[in-house]
């Protein structure tokens, strides 16, 4: 696989260009891994901190210096997908245990015809994107941590530029091929978008019902629930910046990112936790304890009861003042119906993404002395770049 495409995969994968935390309201959808199974159901389940959590300007202050709880939002993302024609008037519907806290079903909308998705198709034409990116790799100290790897942006194949476009478009891009016959249904969705409680919880039964695919019956239990808040801390370091944070219960593993311009804004800058070369090493959407165990002794996940990571000094003379990003991913939950004959595909299949990820602006907000510790100091808010337009098409 050319390293550039993969290294494009894995920046997606990572949860910096699919998360909502930028506020941008960008979200990549990952697609998984082509399932036999006429219909298929996908669930993405995230618990979200700091930027993207609705953490206040006070909050943000506590959060890091290291103390108080992380303000945290629940995110659920629904997708039914079945290789049946739509009928006239296509229907569906999931029955959610009443933990959920959003009553007892949530419709899952079927785009109107003429529009197979909104998350964007692969036949859009692409823009050129200018730029490079410059990736530090590493918590300080490893081998690879000071000596980035630069990708130019005018090298990346066209699906790599299309992946740009819808991007920066606010949009996702599945990689389904084009012509296939398929009907989806999704939520949320224009007709319900409710927004889930703080203790919202899978815990239960749960049934999916459509006109279009067979009925899904599958339960959720304790250790497939959301996944704990990210309690993520800044501190400087010298020229360099400590990363620390408490353990997520049942996660399998975590990954770290930075991302900033501090010299030009036809530069991309990244450092990610992971030591491995990119392309090498990427975290699949729908991860596995086996899978975690092996990314762990590549140095591409951190293991779950690391606690402290450290950007380096060079990478931070590069990175300036941007984000950094934490991603706490939890083991996937995998469940399928009956095969029709024996040996044979199952009639339906399951898969529930689980991840806790915390965004905070990459700097140290310590109170200096004399000052209100509730109000932040002036010269340390973030640059504003004008809707993180750092590389035209991309960011």
């Amino acid at each position: 696989m050319d390293r550039r495409r993969a290294s494009l995969a894995l920046l997606v994968r990572s949860g910096l260009l699919r998360s909502t935390a930028f506020g941008s309201g960008v979200v990549l959808l990952a697609s998984f891994a082509a399932v036999a199974a006429p219909a298929s159901y996908e669930m993405q389940v995230q618990t979200i901190s700091g930027m993207g959590g609705g953490a206040s300007g006070m909050d943000m202050m506590r959060m890091l210096m290291g103390g108080g709880q992380p303000s945290a939002a629940r995110s659920l993302q629904l997708t039914l997908t079945s290789t049946q024609s739509a009928p006239a008037a296509p229907q569906a519907e999931h029955l959610i245990p009443a933990g959920l806290g959003l009553g007892n079903t949530l419709p899952l909308l079927t785009p109107p015809p003429g529009r197979a998705s909104e998350r964007g198709t692969p036949d859009d034409r692409p823009e050129e994107v200018k730029g490079r990116l410059v990736i530090f790799r590493g918590c300080a100290g490893s081998a690879a941590a000071d000596k980035p790897e630069v990708i130019e942006m005018s090298a990346l194949m066209p699906d790599q530029r299309r992946l740009a476009q819808a991007m920066a478009r606010g949009k996702g891009w599945s990689s389904q091929e084009s012509g296939r016959a398929v009907t989806t249904g999704s939520w949320p969705n224009s007709l319900s978008q409710k927004e889930l409680p703080a203790n919202a919880s899978l815990v239960g039964d749960h049934q999916v019902q459509s006109n279009y695919a067979p009925e899904i019956r599958f339960q959720v239990g304790r250790s497939h629930d959301f996944l704990a808040p990210v309690q993520l801390s800044i501190r400087r370091a010298g020229e360099a910046i400590d990363l620390s944070w408490k353990p997520v219960d049942t996660s399998l593993g975590s990954q770290a990112m930075a991302i900033g311009a501090k010299d030009s804004d036809q530069e991309l800058v990244l450092w990610t936790s992971s030591s491995t070369a990119w392309g090498e090493g990427s975290v699949p959407a729908a991860l596995d304890a086996a899978t975690a165990r092996k990314l762990i002794s590549q140095g591409a996940l951190m293991p779950p009861d690391q606690t402290r990571c450290t950007i380096g000094a060079e990478a931070m003379k590069r990175l300036g003042t941007g984000v950094v990003h934490f991603t706490a991913y939890g083991e996937v939950l995998r469940a399928s119906g009956p095969a029709p004959a024996p040996g044979g595909a199952p009639i339906w299949s399951v898969t529930l993404v689980r991840d806790s990820v915390s965004t905070l602006p990459l700097m140290e907000m310590e109170a200096p002395q004399g000052e209100n510790p509730g109000e932040p100091p002036a010269q340390e808010t973030p640059k504003n770049r004008g809707g993180w337009g750092l590389i035209p098409g991309l960011f």
